[in-house]
């Protein structure tokens, strides 16, 4: 063979390869087993109302300097979500919801709560506080006047007067006494507001009124100052925080809306 058939030979051969032989085997690397889906944490246990209360008590005058404006205080509402860690110290706070119009509410409130120390749980926990601010809003002279007025054709009865009235068009139904039982067993929030009263008044007495709104989870949506007359307009801010940390049973089919009216007397 020449050396021109030589090479032409050698040529068709590595053609031939390049068509149709065999490719060289690459090596893969082994599949990977398919990640085992995470566990999403389980939620954090609740923190008792009542020690969220505690927690606070001896605090309420620097917790309402936060709402202190050039000598009046604005007026609003704020919730705070907040875990307790297992030694006691406050951490992740966080604003929920808030009608305050004034960002350094919000600022001052989370510095306070974030200073606060609880007694220790043993293991994280969360909970949350609504603070109120000016719910009761002063009349002026015309409308005074108008009041009295009323007062005067339409004297009410007080000592007929309910505790628990649930309006007819609530679109969902509790019976009160599920709401009564409810106030009654948190009634040491109303009377902490009470004694706190009774330091800056010392004959302190009068009714408080409140309109509120349970939603379907059983926690109030909406709460408003309904004619109260106690001379204390922050025992009034008090009793409404307390009514906001209840928990009522879910509501049959909707929300229940109710007037309650509690009463104070140290007499």
């Amino acid at each position: 063979m020449t050396a021109r058939s030589w090479l032409s030979a050698l040529a068709l051969l590595s053609l031939a390869g390049a068509c149709g032989g065999s490719p060289e085997p690459v090596a893969k690397a082994p599949a990977k087993a398919p990640r085992a889906a995470e566990k999403a944490p389980p939620p954090l246990p609740e923190l008792d109302v009542m020690k969220v209360a505690r927690a606070l008590r001896g605090h309420e005058v620097g917790l309402r300097d936060c709402f202190a404006n050039e000598g009046e205080p604005v007026r609003g509402f704020m919730k705070l979500a907040f875990e307790v860690e297992g030694s006691g110290a406050v951490s992740n706070v966080e604003v929920e919801t808030s009608s305050f119009a004034e960002p350094n509410v919000a600022t001052c409130l989370a510095d306070k709560i974030s200073g606060l120390h609880f007694d220790a749980p043993g293991e994280k926990q969360k909970t949350q506080w609504t603070f109120v601010s000016g719910l009761h809003e002063k009349p002026d002279e015309d409308e005074r006047s108008a009041k009295k007025g009323r007062k005067k054709k339409e004297k009410r009865d007080e000592s007929t007067e309910q505790g628990v009235v649930i309006e007819p068009k609530s679109r969902g139904s509790l019976e009160p006494e599920e709401i009564e039982e409810v106030v009654h067993a948190g009634f040491g929030l109303f009377a902490h507001c009470y004694r706190e009263g009774l330091d800056r008044h010392p004959r302190l007495s009068g009714v408080v009124r409140m309109r509120m709104v349970i939603g379907r989870d059983g926690v109030v949506d909406a709460l408003r100052d309904a004619d109260s007359d106690i001379p204390d307009l922050e025992l009034i801010d008090c009793v409404a925080e307390g009514f906001f940390a209840l928990r009522f049973p879910k509501p049959r089919k909707g929300t229940v809306r109710l007037l309650y009216r509690i009463v104070f007397d140290g007499g």
